[in-house]
C-alpha cells in the first residue's frame, strides 16, 4: 500500500510543477500587457514632441509631468493647454491633487491657435477641463498680439502644435496658490464674470 502511494509521487510533483509554470507565465503575461510600453505609440510621439517643445522654452517642470510614463497629464484630443512657467511653481509646495486640477484648469476643451485666440472678443469665456469652469479672455491687443487670461499674460503662443492638442506657454497659474485658496477644498477655483463664448 505504501508502495503504491510512492508511485504516485512523481506524478504529482511534475503537475504541480507544471501548474506553477502555468500559473507563473500567465501571470508575466497578464503583467506585461498593463505596462506603460503598451501606451499608443501616437500619444507617446505627441507627448514626446510636446515635452520637447516645453523644455525648449524653459517650461522643464511641466514638460516632466507631460513625460511621465504613464504621464502625470495630458491634454486630451482637441484641447488647448497653457504651460505655466517653472519660476511660477516651483517653489510651491502643492499637493497632487491641485496640481492635477490646476492642469485641467489651464486647459481648454476646444483646439486653439494664437492667432484664433486674437479673434474673440475680450471679456469670452472659454469652458476648461476642470469641472467645465470658465476662464476668462481678459485682455486682447490685437495689433500688439497680447493676450491675457484671467489676468495672465500668453508668453510663449503657438508653443507647440500638434493634430490632437496645442499648447501655449503662460506666465503664471489662471488662479491664486495662496494657502488660504487651497483651504477651501476642491472648490478652490471660482469662474470669473465673463460672456460665453459660443462655437
Amino acid at each position: 500500500m505504501a508502495y503504491s502511494c510512492w508511485c504516485w509521487f512523481p506524478i504529482y510533483f511534475i503537475a504541480s510543477i507544471t501548474l506553477g509554470v502555468i500559473a507563473i507565465t500567465s501571470a508575466i503575461h497578464s503583467n506585461s500587457k498593463n505596462t506603460p510600453q503598451e501606451i499608443p505609440s501616437q500619444t507617446h510621439t505627441l507627448s514626446s514632441n510636446a515635452t520637447q517643445a516645453l523644455k525648449n522654452s524653459g517650461f522643464i517642470l511641466i514638460a516632466d509631468l507631460l513625460h511621465r510614463s504613464p504621464p502625470f497629464f495630458l491634454p486630451p484630443k482637441n484641447s488647448t493647454f497653457f504651460a505655466i512657467k517653472d519660476s511660477a511653481i516651483k517653489n510651491t509646495s502643492l499637493p497632487l491633487w491641485f496640481l492635477k486640477s490646476l492642469l485641467r484648469y489651464h486647459t481648454f476643451t476646444t483646439k486653439l491657435t494664437m492667432e484664433e485666440l486674437l479673434n474673440k472678443s475680450q471679456g469670452d469665456c472659454v469652458t476648461t477641463l476642470f469641472r467645465e469652469k470658465n476662464a476668462s479672455l481678459t485682455k486682447i491687443e490685437t495689433l500688439q498680439k497680447r493676450i491675457e487670461i484671467n489676468n495672465v499674460l500668453i508668453s510663449n503662443p503657438d508653443l507647440f502644435l500638434g493634430e490632437e492638442f496645442n499648447i501655449h506657454g503662460v506666465l503664471g497659474p489662471f488662479t491664486s496658490l495662496q494657502r488660504e485658496v487651497l483651504q477651501g477644498g476642491s472648490d478652490f477655483i471660482r469662474s470669473p464674470n465673463c460672456r460665453l463664448f459660443k462655437n
